[in-house]
């Protein structure tokens, strides 16, 4: 899989417009409140839409963040707040796989 500076290339983002977003994603992590999960993915798909993100890249886009270790942790909150809103279970799918996969090699080791 290509690293996420090459799959944001095809957004035409300036280095610059890369590393706000990669700023951004890390504040969006620090705001994350379990009490209001249902407010993050919200939260998430704005900031996309902020950086042109469509909807049909969205996926594709979790799934790098996901590969990259800077950005794993955020996508635990990004796809169960999705999930809580009532998102389609099929969306994700591969990438909330590989992360119970990867909780339960945790809780084996």
């Amino acid at each position: 899989m290509p690293n996420l500076a090459t799959f944001l290339g095809k957004y035409k983002l300036t280095t610059e417009q890369s590393t706000k977003l990669f700023n951004d994603l890390k504040e969006l992590e620090k705001s994350f409140d379990p009490q209001e999960i249902q407010n993050f993915y919200p939260a998430f798909e704005a900031l996309m839409t902020q950086y042109r993100i469509g909807e049909d890249d969205i996926e594709a886009f979790v799934s790098y963040l996901y590969s990259d270790q800077k950005f794993s942790n955020l996508v635990t909150y990004i796809i169960p707040s999705f999930y809580s809103l009532g998102g389609d279970h099929s969306f994700f799918e591969h990438t909330y796989d590989q992360m119970m996969s990867n909780l339960i090699n945790e809780i084996n080791e």
